[in-house]
């Protein structure tokens, strides 16, 4: 049985978008395990997203590394406009992929964020969010990852 020139660039074109089918499933965490790091890293990024969102600020401070002294000057520092904003997403850019054993990891993402007055103004500034693992647990470290996003104070 011979295959066409038809039949070939079908079956290319198939494997091809199966090929792309799996790494957008990859992209979403489909492999991940419940208890894997990856997923743990998603989790924090989205508790911070709506942590922001409702602006708990010590909430948001008590997701990094922050000593209970560094937390309550950072708190200070927070500009009272940063109750104005809504973090609608925090999308990384590639694959979240910790190496296994790692402690720290930083991850480039793109926030997209929106004013709650004013209509509807969209902000997608991007930055590294760096992660420090203590204790069995990951954590924000904030110290480095505000200094990575445009109006973001950094920590004392």
């Amino acid at each position: 049985m011979a295959l066409n020139s038809k039949q070939i660039r079908n079956l290319i074109g198939g494997a091809i978008l199966l090929v792309l089918f799996i790494l957008f499933l990859a992209w979403l965490g489909a492999f991940e395990g419940k208890e894997s790091d990856e997923q743990k890293i998603r989790a924090l990024n989205d508790q911070l997203r709506q942590e922001i969102s409702d602006h708990d600020w010590e909430d948001v401070i008590a997701l990094s590394n922050l000593s209970a002294d560094q937390r309550s000057a950072y708190k200070e520092s927070i500009p009272r406009q940063a109750n104005l904003v809504i973090i609608d997403a925090i999308n990384p850019i590639g694959l979240v992929s910790v190496p296994e054993g790692a402690t720290e990891y930083q991850l480039d993402v793109q926030v997209l964020a929106h004013l709650a007055l004013g209509g509807v103004r969209v902000d997608a500034p991007s930055g590294t969010i760096f992660y420090v693992k203590e204790g069995g647990h990951w954590k924000i470290d904030l110290r480095r990852s505000a200094a990575t996003f445009p109006g973001v104070p950094v920590p004392p």
